[in-house]
């Protein structure tokens, strides 16, 4: 039996990192064995407005020693969708930001872990049997925990940051768990 420690990261704004370990008891035999901590993803104001911290975030995964990342990668987003009443969901500037705080995002990842996957949000979150619904990310990550670790990590409806980075790290303890090759950046 051996124990590996995992980030699970959403990376915006409104993100988060989930540090959680496992314990490998043999071939495919891969449990969740604790969620260690939950943080909100640090911010840093910058001139432009407001970016993930890097040196926070390098500093959370050299804290908990790291073995392997597991990132969310959204694609690019459609900056000219409207909302039901022809508002501006977001801007190209907010995308832009967006795109910057991704790529720093993973640049931290990749120089402080030699193990990093990207998963695209369809492919987590339909394996996960999710939909976009933000509701559901959150009471999934309360189903798959404790009553405690769910109030400590997942207790506001609007923390679905938090939820998300969990359920990206279940998705790599699932496919490592399914014998399918990991496709580490």
């Amino acid at each position: 039996m051996s124990l590996v420690t995992i980030a699970g990261i959403d990376p915006g704004l409104q993100g988060a990192i989930a540090i959680v370990q496992l314990e490998i008891r043999g071939h495919l035999d891969i449990a969740m064995k604790s969620v260690i901590k939950v943080f909100d993803m640090p911010v840093a104001l910058v001139d432009s407005g407001k970016l993930p911290d890097m040196r926070r975030l390098e500093d959370v995964l050299r804290q908990y020693s790291v073995d392997a990342i597991a990132m969310e990668w959204p694609g690019p987003r459609n900056p000219n969708e409207k909302d039901e009443e022809g508002r501006e969901i977001r801007s190209y500037k907010s995308e832009w930001r967006f795109a910057i705080g991704c790529g720093l995002t993973l640049s931290t990842c990749l120089s402080t872990c030699q193990r990093v996957v990207l998963y695209a949000p369809r492919s987590w979150k339909s394996a996960l049997k999710l939909s976009r619904d933000k509701g559901g990310s959150i009471d999934l990550a309360r189903s798959l925990v404790s009553p405690e670790v769910a109030a400590a990590h997942f207790e506001f409806a609007s923390k679905d940051g938090r939820a998300e980075a969990f359920l990206v790290a279940e998705h790599l303890r699932r496919q490592m768990c399914s014998g399918k090759p990991v496709a580490w950046v």
